[in-house]
């Protein structure tokens, strides 16, 4: 079983009453960390440049609204080992209360998702539950006839949860988050793509081409 490292912080930004609305991920303004890959809706996490996140989509019900962001703070967003970081920034919900959805695609081949969360109640009792579905095909009104994997986690208080799945490297990976709030707001989210680590057959290859690189130079050096 593979052993991984999960960083990263969640952001919270101070969220205006509203009406339910609609919204789509910010990825401008953090070039240090993500930035645009295309003139529209894509990002690409430094370190990872095979991995594009893309087709962002967000709304909200209830006292939730935006706006909805990827921190640009590298112990946030970031690569560790075989882990990718993203520190998506959150707005608080009016009174505690509320729901965010959203969906993005990740292409590029990963075979995993990681989340580990911690509510910040406004309410004794108050928790948060967050649903996160990786689907194989694109999701139709809401639902996808392909799922990899389902991760189903809820923090009641100020307890810790945290949760796992892993499926078979797959080239574009579709995202669901349904993120829901009673009486409580997000003090910690951390949310990990898992790409592949090279096989170990691949490695050694990899370690015999560059000592037979490092041969040749020697016998061109005598």
């Amino acid at each position: 079983m593979k052993t991984r490292n999960l960083l990263g912080l969640l952001a919270l930004a101070v969220a205006a009453a509203s009406l339910a609305s609609a919204t789509t991920i910010n990825c401008a303004g953090v070039p240090d960390v993500v930035g645009m890959t295309t003139a529209g809706n894509n990002c690409n996490v430094t370190g990872a440049p095979s991995i594009i996140f893309s087709a962002f989509s967000v709304s909200f019900t209830g006292g939730a609204s935006g706006p909805v962001g990827i921190s640009s703070n590298p112990s946030l967003t970031n690569v560790t080992g075989n882990d990718i970081n993203i520190g998506f920034q959150f707005p608080s919900p009016t009174n505690g209360a509320g729901d965010i959805l959203i969906f993005y695609t990740v292409t590029g081949g990963i075979d995993g998702i990681d989340l580990v969360l911690q509510a910040a109640p406004t309410t004794n009792g108050g928790s948060v539950t967050v649903v996160e579905t990786a689907c194989a095909v694109a999701f139709v009104g809401g639902t996808c006839g392909s799922v990899l994997g389902t991760i189903n986690t809820s923090t009641v208080g100020t307890t810790v949860d945290s949760q796992s799945v892993s499926f078979a490297t797959t080239q574009t990976v579709y995202i669901k988050k349904d993120i829901g709030f009673n009486g409580a707001g997000l003090s910690e989210f951390q949310n990990s793509q898992l790409t592949p680590l090279p096989e170990p057959m691949t490695l050694s290859m990899l370690g015999a081409g560059l000592l037979g690189l490092g041969l040749f130079g020697r016998k061109l050096r005598k």
